[in-house]
């Protein structure tokens, strides 16, 4: 990504977030480097990805890591994949459980444990 396209992307997100993906300008969707730090921030943005990143393994995983139901914007192919489906079903179930009083010490073992 060359430099001044870098700087108009951050520019954008620093003013807009990374809340409505929808309305991210397409030349964005369509630079590697953007789709994976917006996914990392806002894992339900693999949607609007162009179908190429969808099949990105990285890209998956940064959007599945923020929110395991990005799962259902990953290509078929990566939908098979060991670890996307590991990520996928353990972030789930944290999430449940995170919702359980007698589950509170979930988010700290998050925070300390690797999914690979």
């Amino acid at each position: 990504m060359s430099g001044s396209h870098l700087k108009a992307y951050e520019e954008w997100f620093e003013r807009n977030g990374y809340d409505n993906p929808a309305s991210i300008p397409i030349t964005f969707m369509e630079e590697r480097d953007c789709v994976l730090e917006l996914c990392r921030n806002n894992g339900l943005a693999l949607q609007y990805a162009h179908p190429n990143f969808r099949n990105d393994k990285e890209i998956a995983m940064a959007a599945i890591m923020n929110n395991p139901d990005a799962l259902q914007y990953v290509s078929d192919a990566l939908c098979a994949d060991q670890e996307i489906l590991r990520a996928s079903v353990i972030l789930s179930r944290v999430r449940c459980d995170m919702h359980s009083p007698s589950r509170a010490h979930t988010h700290s073992f998050l925070q300390t444990t690797r999914l690979t």
